[in-house]
């Protein structure tokens, strides 16, 4: 890991970066001995899959509701069909 007076952005500096952008996952890279860069990559690879998995899935759920459909004219005479059976 990098020296602190090598570093180009202070531990904390990025750490608050995270912090007031909702960020969930801070990891320290260097690109001096490339400390954490494979690390890093496969977590970003592994929340875009995730994230195109889960919008993938709520498109075809979105996509399925949208092939259904309800008659209001059938609904209006099943109410009216009931009101008057008494």
């Amino acid at each position: 890991m990098d020296k602190d007076d090598e570093r180009e952005v202070p531990e904390r500096i990025g750490k608050g970066f995270a912090n007031e952008h909702g960020f969930d996952y801070f990891l320290e890279t260097s690109a001096l001995d490339s400390t954490n860069v494979e690390n890093l990559f496969q977590e970003v690879a592994q929340r875009l899959t995730e994230a195109m998995e889960f919008n993938d899935e709520r498109f075809h759920t979105y996509s399925h509701n949208q092939n259904q459909s309800i008659s209001l004219v059938d609904r209006v005479q099943e109410q009216a069909n009931n009101c008057c059976r008494r």
